[in-house]
């Protein structure tokens, strides 16, 4: 695998510019690269969030290594790695598969818009229409790519997930008590994902201080990177300060911890912008969590097979749906064991092999594309 220290602790002490192995895999990360000074339109979007991704090493190291591999998989648009990547295995004649992950869609677009269309127009495009096989997470995704390369083939294969092993419900309560202080009869809703204004967290606080008075109970808990500052805006959020008693930030939380909050929450929450197929919202059906999302996450899927509410992200209607879920858990058994059984249809081990499936399928295809045109 290929990618840059883009987003990376630069005291996580990974090794630069060199071969790493992590659990079993090659990963090179290369060193991300200013190239434009520090003033104007251009600083605001290289320093801003991941940026454009340029790495100086990359280039001459990609180019070296590219023909060793059977196909090339590029896992979004816009950054330097992916465009790179992609124009190499063209380049090549090595089959490209190509990764939307939400980029695509009407509501990203809309983010940067300008900027990403001219990208599109100029390099992405041509990437993209002479790619192997095009791979969606969902139908929206498939729509997506039907716009700018109708002739493509496209297969929807969907994020995977680890699913939860047995949980020691007793065990777990009494580590979360002892952590964070929320007691055993506390209705616990949570929100698990990076803390963003892209993520619309702070709808989820005005809701909850809408619905504090009526569930004396309830707990929110937000655990996540907060690159926002958004814990220190509470104060101004809020109306009514006593609420912030009953809103828990965790920061990251991985691995033990991570599995701990999501097996003791009641209600996730998720009021994104745009979203491909969220991780966090199969995370959390796997433990049979109702969830309480925004139309724009892309899973209609939810309100289909009876796994929580989909409400439009304007206070009034967000407020309603997670007053409605609250107002369900003495009799939602039959709601956590259908969010179960959903989503083991993503275990990670089946995923994996459909993608292996789709590897292989666009392979034969690409390489008897190649001999037709040896014969012409």
């Amino acid at each position: 695998m290929v990618t840059t220290n883009a987003g990376l602790n630069s005291n996580a002490g990974i090794p630069l510019n060199k071969e790493v192995n992590i659990d079993g895999v090659k990963v090179w990360y290369f060193k991300k690269t200013k190239i434009f000074p520090n003033f104007g339109l251009f600083h605001h979007f290289f320093k801003n969030s991941i940026g454009f991704c340029y790495a100086r090493e990359l280039k001459k190291n990609l180019e070296r290594m590219l023909p060793s591999f059977d196909l090339v998989d590029i896992q979004s648009p816009f950054i330097y790695p992916a465009f790179l990547a992609g124009t190499f295995a063209l380049k090549m004649n090595i089959p490209l598969f190509y990764h939307m992950r939400g980029n695509l869609l009407q509501t990203h677009l809309k983010s940067k818009k300008i900027k990403k269309l001219i990208f599109l127009q100029i390099f992405e495009n041509k990437i993209i229409r002479n790619s192997t096989t095009l791979i969606a997470l969902n139908q929206c995704e498939k729509d997506a790519f039907a716009t700018i390369a109708p002739a493509v083939p496209c297969r929807i294969v969907p994020n995977g997930i680890n699913l939860p092993q047995h949980v020691n419900l007793h065990a777990t309560r009494k580590n979360i008590h002892k952590k964070w202080k929320i007691s055993d009869d506390a209705q616990v809703i949570l929100y698990l994902g990076r803390i963003h204004i892209w993520k619309r967290v702070d709808l989820l606080l005005k809701a909850f201080e809408k619905i504090a008075f009526n569930f004396p109970k309830a707990i929110l808990v937000i655990a996540g990177k907060d690159e926002i500052n958004l814990q220190q805006q509470t104060q101004k959020i809020f109306l009514h300060h006593s609420v912030l008693k009953r809103v828990i930030f965790t920061g990251p939380i991985y691995n033990l911890e991570k599995h701990e909050i999501l097996s003791r929450a009641d209600i996730f929450c998720l009021p994104s912008k745009g979203e491909g197929l969220s991780v966090s919202i199969l995370e959390a059906l796997a433990y049979g969590i109702p969830v309480l999302i925004t139309p724009e996450c892309n899973f209609p899927d939810v309100e289909r097979y009876n796994l929580g509410r989909v409400a439009n992200a304007n206070e009034n209607e967000f407020t309603k749906s997670l007053s409605f879920l609250l107002a369900q858990m003495c009799s939602r058994q039959k709601t956590r064991e259908a969010c179960k059984k959903y989503a083991s249809f993503y275990n990670l081990d089946k995923i994996s092999n459909m993608l292996i499936d789709v590897y292989s399928e666009g392979i034969a295809r690409h390489k008897t594309k190649n001999q037709k045109n040896v014969l012409v």
